[in-house]
């Protein structure tokens, strides 16, 4: 079993401030986008690559009904 962190943090004033850790078994990912199987599909709101030929999550986004 392999896992991977994820870190959430931003960079504040007065430093980096860290907010949530997740443990993700990097198993359980398949090829699709990883950022909607780690963060959900609300990540594609800010993703640089949504409606792109590079969108990795057009299937999920599709069987989602978005």
């Amino acid at each position: 079993m392999s896992n991977i962190s994820v870190v959430s943090a931003s960079l504040e004033p007065d430093g980096i401030k860290f907010g949530t850790v997740k443990i993700v078994n990097q198993d359980s990912l398949t090829s699709e986008c990883w950022s909607i199987q780690i963060y959900g599909v609300d990540t594609c709101n800010t993703c640089e690559y949504l409606n792109t030929d590079e969108c990795g999550g057009q299937d999920i986004r599709k069987r989602m009904g978005l």
